[in-house]
C-alpha cells in the first residue's frame, strides 16, 4: 500500500496521465501525417516505431439470431449486460437481482487535481504543428 501511496503522492501518476494524452495526441498526428503522404507503412528506425495500416475486417451480424443461439444454450445471461437506465420501470422490476452477491469493484479515477489541463494539451498540440 505504501508503495500506491508513493506513486499517487510522488506526481508520477499525474506524469502517466499526461503521457497517456500526448501519446493519444501523436499518435493522430502520426496516422494525419501518414494519411498525407499516403504511405501505408514508415518506420522510423532512430525511435524503433513503425506506423502501418492495417485491414480490419468488420462483419455484418444477425444480432436477433446472435442472441436467440446464445439463449438456447443458457449463454446469454453470461455474455450480456445491461445498463439500468436503459430499460423501462418493470423490466428493472423483473430483473431485480433476488439475493445475488454483488462483487464491487474498484475502478481509479483522475481527481481534478491530477487532470491533464486543456490548455498543456493544446500546448503541445501547438508544439507539433
Amino acid at each position: 500500500m505504501s508503495s500506491l501511496m508513493f506513486f499517487l503522492t510522488s506526481g508520477k501518476y499525474k506524469r502517466l496521465l499526461t503521457l497517456e494524452k500526448h501519446l493519444e495526441i501523436l499518435k493522430i498526428r502520426i496516422r494525419q501525417y501518414q494519411e498525407m503522404v499516403g504511405e501505408p507503412r514508415i518506420e522510423w528506425f532512430e525511435h524503433s516505431v513503425v506506423g502501418k495500416f492495417i485491414n480490419f475486417s468488420k462483419y455484418e451480424h444477425n444480432e436477433f439470431g446472435l442472441k436467440e443461439f446464445l439463449d438456447e444454450r443458457g449463454l446469454l445471461p453470461v455474455t450480456t449486460s445491461l445498463r439500468r437506465n436503459d430499460l423501462t420501470s418493470e423490466e428493472q422490476l423483473i430483473l431485480e437481482p433476488r439475493n445475488a452477491p454483488q462483487r464491487l469493484v474498484l475502478k481509479f479515477v483522475p481527481n481534478l487535481y491530477y487532470r491533464v489541463a486543456k490548455e498543456d494539451l493544446e500546448e503541445l498540440e501547438r508544439g507539433l504543428s
